[in-house]
C-alpha cells in the first residue's frame, strides 16, 4: 500500500487507487495519534495559556 500515491499493489499485477481524506492521510503518514497531533501545536497552546491564567478554583482541582 502506497499512502503517498494512494495506491494498493500486489505482486501478481493487481493495482488500484484508493481514496482517503487529506487529514487522515497526513496523520497516518506522520504517525500522529490525537496526542501527537495536539503536540504539533504546543507552542501556540503555551502562548495561549500564558495569557489566560488558571483561576484559583481550577488550580485547587489540579493540585489534587
Amino acid at each position: 500500500m502506497d499512502l503517498e500515491a494512494l495506491r494498493v499493489e500486489e505482486g501478481r499485477g493487481f493495482a488500484t487507487p484508493f481514496v482517503m481524506d487529506d487529514f487522515s492521510r497526513h496523520c497516518l503518514m506522520n504517525g500522529l495519534d490525537d496526542i501527537a497531533l495536539t503536540l504539533e501545536h504546543e507552542s501556540q497552546i503555551a502562548a495561549y495559556e500564558a495569557t489566560h491564567p488558571v483561576r484559583s478554583e481550577m488550580k485547587a482541582l489540579l493540585a489534587k
